[in-house]
């Protein structure tokens, strides 16, 4: 009889210490943030492109120059290529005429192929460029928007002869948000690009 109680009181306590384990305050499970892979940025270095093109400038070291291959039947075509930036996943895509009485057209086309971002971009800001030194002039467009294609785009020009239009895209599904770092870190290369950027 003893040992019965004795074993009636053991499986109370065992009921008790089980009970009270399940009242105990868990934490409650919280996900984590979404994040992204950490982008290790190359240091600044430049090369000058300084080839058959009516133009010279200055690149970086960790961008190739991939001649254009398309089947286009302009007489300028000769003179349009990309820079690849593999690491970045992202090219440059430069596209040159030479102005023959048409300025206003070609500027106009810039326009309209940045128009073409305006459902996906929440601002479009329009910078001038002006390096007076160098007869160098036009217009950038920073096209600010998370699934915006290209987030840069520009076109330079002398007003007489020399047209070049420059557009960034990266060859995967836009989230320019995670791409920001990157973006803001090319943006700087766009810059000494332009600024020394000489007409042969």
């Amino acid at each position: 009889m003893t040992n019965f109680k004795n074993y009636s009181y053991l499986i109370i306590i065992g009921c008790i210490i089980i009970f009270c384990s399940c009242l105990r305050d868990e934490p409650v499970p919280i996900p984590k943030p979404f994040g992204y892979m950490r982008v290790d940025l190359p240091q600044k270095q430049y090369y000058w492109l300084d080839t058959i093109y009516p133009f010279k400038f200055k690149y970086p070291v960790y961008a190739e120059l991939v001649p254009y291959n398309g089947k286009s039947k302009e007489e300028d075509a000769k003179y349009w290529f990309n820079l690849s930036i593999p690491s970045f996943n992202a090219y440059l895509y430069f596209t040159y005429k030479e102005i023959k009485n048409d300025l206003p057209d070609l500027r106009e086309d810039s326009r309209t192929f940045v128009i073409k971002h305006i459902p996906k971009s929440s601002n479009i800001q329009d910078i001038e460029i002006s390096v007076p030194e160098h007869n160098v002039y036009g217009i950038l467009y920073d096209i600010q928007g998370s699934e915006v294609a290209s987030p840069i785009q520009f076109f330079i020009t002398d007003s007489s002869k020399h047209y070049l239009r420059v557009a960034l895209y990266f060859n995967n599904i836009p989230n320019n948000d995670s791409l920001k770092p990157i973006i803001d870190f090319l943006k700087i290369d766009i810059d000494t690009l332009i600024n020394s950027l000489t007409w042969e």
